[in-house]
């Protein structure tokens, strides 16, 4: 009977100890209540989101993404160089008014060169650039480049729509150095301090080379103003030469002459020879002669013969153009008509 009644106090204190133990952690170790604890509690709609947290519409969002193949590195003097990505909102419904962004430049060690930190915006579905014109690292040292995004600030795509706000008249010419002009046409009924212009230019076959940014001061609502991109020195415009030409001799290896270095541009512009004219009918030239007579259905015979010199003139007389530009040039040279502007004003 005694040992019952050990056994009962026993269980007793027991209970009142936890039951101090379970008060004093209660009102002075328990973790308050937050919105990252992984439980649904202060009123929240569901874990960790609603009520006195984030919205859970907001918590289910999508990041902001930058596209594959970004960031790119481009050269803008003989010592720095540019940084610019393609980023896009996969939520057409939501907007954030502000993030958070740092390019990191890395050479071929991996060895961090540079961080440039800023923040920008972006509209609800849009897809758009982040330029940094003025990393203080050669491009040659570059290997690598990353973008990383944080701290969106997301509102109601409904509630921070994009003002209609469009470039016109976009012409890509070249004095001391290239430039693309234009106009920035404000047809909504806001005034901007300010509006960024972003020009990106592309080489012929469409590869990326370059982008630059100007700032529009005072842009009032249903205004227009002119607008000018310039570029670094040292970028060309791709312009082919417009000549009147036809072959009037047949050639073969041993012939040399102007319309021999002609037969070779026309040659390399087709991908049949990978070289600069000579103006000398070598071997290489007779076998670049030969793949292009069998691509135009042509006895492959390496010589510039009767049917080869009527094909080429029918289609010199058809484009009277001839590419007098090496392909490394053309890798190098700005297209004008794949020129693209971007306009980007904050509500």
């Amino acid at each position: 009977m005694r040992g019952i009644k050990q056994i009962i106090f026993g269980l007793i204190f027991l209970i009142v100890a936890v039951l101090i133990l379970w008060g004093i952690y209660s009102l002075f170790l328990k973790p308050a209540p937050t919105c990252f604890d992984n439980v649904q509690n202060q009123g929240e709609t569901g874990v960790d989101c609603g009520g006195p947290c984030v919205p859970c519409a907001i918590k289910s969002l999508k990041s902001i993404q930058v596209d594959s193949g970004w960031p790119k590195v481009f050269q803008t003097t003989a010592s720095s160089s540019g940084v610019i990505a393609e980023v896009y909102n996969p939520n057409p419904d939501w907007a954030a008014k502000y993030f958070d962004y740092q390019f990191t430049i890395k050479d071929q060690f991996g060895n961090v060169l540079q961080t440039i930190s800023g923040n920008s915006f972006i509209y609800g579905g849009e897809l758009k650039y982040i330029i940094e014109p003025n990393v203080n690292v050669p491009v040659g040292q570059i290997t690598s480049s990353d973008l990383s995004i944080s701290n969106p600030q997301w509102v109601s795509a409904s509630d921070y729509q994009k003002p209609d706000v469009e470039v016109q008249s976009v012409q890509t010419d070249k004095s001391n150095s290239v430039f693309v002009s234009g106009k920035v046409v404000n047809r909504s009924e806001l005034n901007f301090n300010n509006v960024s212009v972003y020009a990106i230019v592309y080489n012929k076959n469409g590869d990326f080379l370059a982008a630059s940014k100007t700032i529009v001061d005072n842009l009032a609502k249903f205004d227009s103003k002119d607008f000018k991109v310039y570029f670094a020195k040292g970028i060309d415009i791709y312009q082919p030469i417009e000549i009147s030409f036809n072959f009037n001799r047949t050639m073969k290896v041993g012939d040399t002459g102007s319309d021999v270095g002609i037969l070779q541009s026309f040659l390399a512009e087709g991908g049949f020879l990978n070289r600069d004219p000579t103006n000398y009918f070598d071997d290489l030239t007779s076998q670049g002669l030969s793949k292009m007579q069998s691509a135009m259905g042509l006895p492959s015979s390496g010589v510039f013969d009767n049917a080869t010199m009527q094909a080429l003139n029918s289609i010199l007389n058809s484009t009277s153009t001839v590419d007098q530009i090496t392909k490394l040039e053309i890798n190098k040279s700005i297209d004008p008509t794949q020129t693209k502007v971007l306009v980007e004003a904050q509500r």
